[in-house]
Parts: C-alpha cells; sequence; structure tokens
C-alpha cells in the first residue's frame, strides 16, 4: 500500500512536471512572434504559378470593421513567423466622380404609347439612335421632367436592320420622384440605365409603367463611365439611438472603426413612403443628401443614399429622415455599402500563408517594396487604369477562407520577453548625454525621437547612439527609417559670384542630414535660375540646380536634397542676369531626425552620443525589427542634452588610435636603426669593405 501511494504521488509530480515544461515552452514560443499580436486571421492561398510573383486578394468588410481605419494593424505571416510583402490599394473615395465621356448628338424617337381601359399609361416605346455612330457607351441616362410620381421598368434591344436584335437589359428601373412643399430634396430624379458596354448605333427601349404618368424624358445621354470598377461590401450598422418628433427622425448609428461607407442603404417595413434624408458625421459635417421611397404596390424604388464626402476617421453616423408630420418609418435598418481595398502580395513558396488583423496593437502600417506598387494602381493615379481596367486586375487572384480566432493570440506586452539589460559600458568615451524618462508603455517599448541637435551630434551613421540604465548597462534599440524636422538657419549674404547672389545658410547644431531647403523671396514675381551648394568653400558641390519660377508671391520655393547630404551649412547661389538682386526671407531647412525604439519598463535611463570611436552595436533585438518597428510605443520625456560628466577624452594610444599610435612608434624605431646602420658603414672602412 506504502509502495502504491509513493508511485502515484511520483506519477502526480511527473505530471506536474510535465504540464509546467509544457506550459513554459507555449509561453516561451510566443516571445518575438508577431503573430502573437493579432487577435484575427484568416487563411489566404495563392496559386503556385512560379511565374506569378504577385497576387492579389481582396479584403472582406469583416476584416474593415474589426481593424483600425488605416488598416495599420494588418499583416500577412507565413507559417515560419515571417512577415511577406504586401501593399495596399484602396478603394474610390466617396464622392470621387471619375470621368464621364458623352456622345452627341442622340436622337430619340417616340414610336408609340399605349394606356388600359381608363387611359392610365402602361407602355411607352422609344428608339434611339447615336449620331454619328462608333461611340462606345453603358449608360443610357434620362432627364426626367418635374411631376407626379413615376415607377416605371424598361428594357433595352439593339436594333439591327429594322429589326430588334440583341437584348442588352431586361427590366431596368426608372422613377421620378416629386418635390413636395417644403422639401429640401431633389424635386427630380434622373433615370439610368446600365447596358453592357459596347457600340449600339440605334436601341430600342421599352418602359413598362406601373404607376404615373409617361416617362416624356426633357434630354436624353448615352454615357461611357470610365471610373475604375470598384468592388462594394455591406455591413450592417447598429441603431444606438432613435430621436422621434412631429417632423423627424434622427438615429444615430454606431460605425466600426474601419469602416468608411460611400452610401448608406436605409430600410423601412412602411408599405408606402416618400422622405428627404441627410447624413453627418460626427463633427457635424453633411456628408450625402437623397431621398428614399417605396411606391404604393410594395415595390422598393430608392432606399440608397450615396456620400458625397469621406466622413472623419472615427465616431458615429447620424441620420435624419424629414417625416414632414407624416409619423415614423417601421422598423429602419440601415446597412453602410464600403469599397474594398486590395491586397497586392509576393506569394510565399507553395503560396499558402496567413491574414492577420485587428486589435490596434499595431500602429504603424507595414512599409515595403510594394508599397510603389500601391502608389501607381490607387485610384487617381496616372498610371492606375488603361482603358478603365486597372492593370493590377489581370493579377491572379488568391482566395481568401474563413476569419477566425487567432490560437496564437496573447495579450501581454508584445516586448516584455526583451526587457533585459545588455552589457555594461563605460560611458567616459561618450561627450554628450540626455536624461530620458519612460513611462507606461502598452507593448513594453519605449521611443526616443532624435532631434536635429542629436542627428548633428552624432556619427553620420548613428553607431554611436547608446542607451544605458542607472548601473550603466546597455539597453538593445532599433533605429527607425527617418522623418524630418523643420530648422530655422541663420541666413549670411556672402559676395556675389559673377551676377549671381549668394546666401550662406547655417544649421544652429552642426552637421546633420539635410533633406530639402525652404527660401521665400520678398518680390513675387520670381524666374531665375538657382544653385544649391554645399559649402562654404572652394570646392563645393552642386547639390540641386532648381528653376525658381512664380507668377505671385505666397509661394516659397521648397527644393529636395538627393541623399540628404550631412551639412553644417550651405549656399544658395541665384542668377540675377541685368535685374536687381532678390531679398530673401524665411529661410528654413528639414534635417532628417530618427525613432529610436527600445524595450523598457518605466523608469530613468540616460542616452548617450558623440564617440567617433565607437563600434557599431549588435543586439538580439535586430531578430524582431519588423515586429518593433510597428508596435504602439511611449514617448521617452527627454532632459536637456548636455555634456556627459563620466566623459574622458581619449588617450592618444587608446581604442582604435592606439594601432595607429603603435604603427608611428615602430616606423620611427625602424628609421632611427636605419639611420644608425648608415652611419655606422660611412664611418668604418672595414665594415664597407
Amino acid at each position: 500500500m506504502r509502495r502504491g501511494r509513493g508511485a502515484r504521488r511520483f506519477a502526480v509530480v511527473v505530471a506536474l512536471g510535465l504540464a509546467a515544461a509544457t506550459t513554459a515552452r507555449a509561453s516561451g514560443s510566443a516571445e518575438g512572434d508577431p503573430r502573437s499580436v493579432f487577435p484575427r486571421r484568416a487563411r489566404v492561398t495563392a496559386a503556385t504559378d512560379a511565374s506569378a510573383t504577385v497576387a492579389r486578394v481582396l479584403l472582406p468588410p469583416t476584416v474593415l470593421a474589426e481593424s483600425r481605419p488605416d488598416l495599420a494593424d494588418l499583416r500577412l505571416i507565413d507559417d515560419a513567423g515571417h512577415f511577406v510583402p504586401f501593399a495596399v490599394v484602396p478603394p474610390v473615395d466617396p464622392g470621387a466622380s471619375g470621368a464621364i465621356a458623352c456622345a452627341a448628338p442622340v436622337v430619340l424617337t417616340a414610336v408609340d404609347r399605349a394606356a388600359d381601359d381608363d387611359g392610365h399609361p402602361r407602355r411607352e416605346r422609344l428608339e434611339l439612335a447615336v449620331e454619328p455612330a462608333g461611340f462606345a457607351f453603358d449608360r443610357i441616362t434620362f432627364d426626367l421632367a418635374a411631376g407626379e410620381l413615376l415607377v416605371a421598368r424598361a428594357t433595352v434591344w439593339e436594333l439591327v436592320d429594322g429589326g430588334m436584335g440583341r437584348e442588352l437589359v431586361r427590366n431596368a428601373p426608372l422613377f421620378r420622384l416629386p418635390g413636395r412643399e417644403g422639401s429640401r430634396g431633389p424635386a427630380v430624379h434622373e433615370g439610368s440605365i446600365t447596358v453592357p458596354l459596347g457600340e449600339w448605333p440605334r436601341v430600342a427601349i421599352e418602359i413598362r409603367i406601373e404607376q404615373g404618368g409617361w416617362v416624356a424624358p426633357v434630354e436624353v445621354r448615352v454615357e461611357r463611365d470610365e471610373r475604375a470598377e470598384q468592388a462594394t461590401g455591406e455591413v450592417p450598422l447598429e441603431v444606438v439611438d432613435t430621436r422621434i418628433d412631429d417632423r423627424s427622425t434622427q438615429l444615430e448609428l454606431a460605425r466600426p472603426a474601419g469602416i468608411v461607407p460611400t452610401a448608406l442603404r436605409i430600410e423601412s417595413a412602411s408599405e408606402a413612403f416618400l422622405r428627404d434624408v441627410r447624413v453627418r458625421d460626427v463633427s457635424g459635417a453633411r456628408l450625402g443628401h437623397g431621398v428614399i421611397a417605396r411606391a404604393g404596390d410594395g415595390k422598393l424604388v430608392a432606399s440608397t443614399v450615396e456620400l458625397e464626402r469621406r466622413p472623419v476617421a472615427t465616431g458615429d453616423l447620424y441620420v435624419d429622415i424629414d417625416d414632414a408630420g407624416e409619423g415614423p418609418l417601421d422598423e429602419l435598418r440601415v446597412v453602410a455599402q464600403v469599397g474594398l481595398p486590395t491586397v497586392l502580395f509576393i506569394p510565399p513558396p507553395g503560396g499558402v500563408t496567413d491574414l492577420h488583423w485587428g486589435g490596434g496593437r499595431v500602429t504603424t502600417a507595414s512599409h515595403r517594396d510594394l508599397d510603389s506598387f500601391a502608389r501607381i494602381a490607387a485610384p487617381g493615379s496616372s498610371a492606375a487604369d488603361d482603358g478603365g481596367a486597372p492593370w493590377w486586375r489581370a493579377l491572379p487572384v488568391a482566395a481568401l477562407g474563413p476569419a477566425e480566432d487567432n490560437p496564437r493570440h496573447q495579450s501581454e506586452q508584445a516586448m516584455a520577453f526583451a526587457q533585459r539589460a545588455g552589457a555594461p559600458l563605460e560611458p567616459r568615451g561618450w561627450a554628450l548625454l540626455r536624461e530620458l524618462t519612460v513611462g507606461p508603455t502598452p507593448e513594453g517599448l519605449a521611443e526616443w525621437t532624435l532631434d536635429a541637435g542629436d542627428v548633428a551630434a552624432a556619427r553620420a551613421d548613428l553607431a554611436d547612439v547608446r542607451i544605458v540604465d542607472t548601473k550603466d548597462r546597455q539597453l538593445a534599440y532599433l533605429i527607425d527609417d527617418s522623418a524630418t524636422q523643420p530648422v530655422e538657419p541663420a541666413l549670411t549674404p556672402l559676395a556675389p559670384h559673377g551676377d549671381a547672389s549668394r546666401w550662406l545658410l547655417a544649421l544652429p547644431d552642426g552637421a546633420a542630414p539635410v533633406a530639402a531647403v525652404t527660401i521665400d523671396f520678398e518680390e513675387g514675381f520670381v524666374a531665375r535660375q538657382a544653385r544649391i551648394l554645399g559649402g562654404p568653400g572652394r570646392d563645393e558641390p552642386v547639390l540641386a540646380a532648381p528653376r525658381l519660377e512664380r507668377r505671385a508671391g505666397g509661394t516659397p520655393f521648397r527644393v529636395a536634397l538627393a541623399g540628404s547630404p550631412r551639412l553644417a551649412a550651405l549656399v544658395i547661389e541665384v542668377e540675377n542676369g541685368d535685374d536687381l538682386p532678390l531679398t530673401p526671407r524665411s529661410p528654413s531647412i528639414d534635417v532628417e531626425r530618427r525613432r529610436v525604439l527600445f524595450p523598457a519598463s518605466p523608469g530613468k535611463y540616460r542616452g548617450l552620443l558623440g564617440n567617433p570611436s565607437a563600434e557599431a552595436p549588435r543586439y538580439e533585438l535586430a531578430s524582431v525589427r519588423e515586429l518593433a518597428l510597428g508596435l504602439a510605443t511611449s514617448a521617452a520625456e527627454p532632459g536637456p542634452r548636455g555634456p556627459n560628466p563620466a566623459y574622458r577624452p581619449p588617450a592618444p594610444w587608446s581604442g582604435r588610435r592606439a594601432g595607429t599610435v603603435a604603427l608611428w612608434i615602430a616606423l620611427g624605431i625602424a628609421v632611427v636603426v636605419l639611420v644608425g646602420l648608415t652611419l655606422k658603414l660611412v664611418r668604418d672602412p672595414a665594415s664597407r669593405s
């Protein structure tokens, strides 16, 4: 019995140990895994055709509703935990009208009309001729005269040699919504019939009238819509508040963060209605204005209100329905129609990867080589369309699996595993320091932004940047891509060079990478050649040679410098010809600044700068760079930049200089020995023999 109880105890201990080890391995496996910060995922499967180097997938409304509005918390990650390059092509903005090409003239002929026994209009037949023929169109638009409510259906055929040919469209809706006294809505709705794109020299249009009088269009046009085709999806919006008075119904609609509607579809169980509708966002800005209606026979005529502008990034939407004393509509339901973005990506080997999104913990969008694809594919870019069809629509389409909860998702700080001190550092080699105060960090990641003075004080490659704790132990860090900061330089006139005026612009904090120069002049009209020189000095390199030209004042000249050269000063040279010199004013220099990201818990730290002999550091943190650069950070509050009290100037024989000093000593000894041997040979004849 005793032996049995001991065996059971041993088994329990072993089981608990295995469970603890398994838990430790599971928790450890998430360290640095970028998949752990996203709560949602879906499988993406692309064709494995080797010739297809780029594929595309359409983002469904579910992804948009669960992501940040800017889609910063969206990534493609393969099964090994590596990021897959991708870019997002945004949908067309609400209110973007695009280009419409129209033909003229169009000849419309009323062929016959038919009425019922009571004389009510029942059918109207029209024929349309495009003159001259040869114009391809995909829409016939009627401008309808004002009048009573009209509900009709139109069928269109191609006319061939006087007979009926191909049927182009069947039962397309046409309607006219009359204006009412006191109504702020449109009195007339245009009726548009969409047909297949083609050259249709003559067409027949049969209109069956369900309610109202004759169509009798004032004008008819055939048009070709050259806007890029846009995929759309729908997201039901929750009505969080309803306010009803004797004139109107006001709806407050909860909008998911990532949803930016292009239109709202408003549905009601009421049998017949005609209401004006206005839509606004949380800022009060008007987004759209339209009419919703249902005819007396219960058929839905109009339910969609197009939005003329993009709402603010987040916040509820508000719908105001003008009831005009007729009482509120029953069982209102509102659905947001959204344009769907397209993701372009490079499929990994095998073509299978996972789309991860949501959580809002990743706040910086991914920047990859495919960003150039997104720029030229975006709506409105010069390369986006080719005959109305964006080039990227020819790319193979990847299949997107169902959305599901991400089993690797963890809620703890993403960079908690990296919050450990590194190797000790002797700070006496660094000339400058800044005290850094780190507060609470949402993901265990702090951010120190190097200003223009910091960048100027550091080496050009920033290899001498260090962060240490109170015990002089290093903290690993990453340096993000550069941003710019405007700096006001000192402006000093220089002696003219020939017929050119020259001015020296000196940076206040010393040499720093200069991204651009901005300068204005008192004179409004300017048309002169200029040069930006890296100087001052005899061999001043030409950094840019812009033509400064404007017809009136108010627009300063901004000149970008390729490669952001590191400069302490530069020279602006402007040719005058036979004109008087210009009078410069308000110069500005855009200096690059950098974000330094480092895992840290709240506390006091020090940033060190200014050590020309420092070796570039090597940290394990570099292996999770892509994860860290996207996470939310907490800004480290920097103290004033000042001298490092522990700084000691390097001795000639220390550090990198030690090898140089030793070399010179060895050369000196060799010279002394050679001189001694030479003198001995000269003085001793026996030695010469």
